[in-house]
């Protein structure tokens, strides 16, 4: 089963530690295209991971996790509604996989469906702003 990071961000997404939505998150100093660095390199990891490793799979999952607040705290102004909508759906990710322990097996593929479809919109805005910007999309490039 392959899940990229964008599609389950930012799964694509731990989630009670990152969650809570603050729009005063605290900036961390990184720019978004350094975020955006970081999320395309733990996509790849993500890609890579056994998922019939359970500590393995867990621990990109909570990584994923971490994702959120780092989402929220480098989102350029120009696109912060959507990064906002986008961190919160990463959160939701990683709860239903946090809800399955873990177990690629138990995950509910239709709540993932559901929240991957919340943010089909604004990834496309997220990408034309991060290509325009950082000159890579965010998340995997299949084209």
């Amino acid at each position: 089963m392959r899940i990229g990071l964008v599609t389950v961000v930012p799964v694509l997404i731990a989630a009670a530690a990152c969650s809570g939505g603050s729009d005063d998150a605290a900036p961390t100093g990184e720019s978004w295209c350094d975020v955006v660095a970081a999320a395309n390199a733990l996509d790849d990891e993500f890609d890579a991971v056994d998922t019939q490793d359970s500590a393995a799979w867990r621990t990109v999952i909570e990584k994923i996790g971490d994702l959120g607040q780092r989402f929220r705290a480098a989102a350029p102004v120009e696109i912060k509604s959507q990064v906002d909508a986008y961190a919160d759906t990463n959160d939701r990710l990683v709860e239903i996989f946090a809800e399955a322990d873990y177990d690629i097996e138990a995950v509910d593929n239709a709540a993932l469906t559901e929240a991957i479809a919340e943010i089909d919109g604004v990834a496309i805005e997220i990408d034309e702003y991060t290509v325009a910007e950082c000159g890579v999309p965010l998340g995997p490039d299949d084209t």
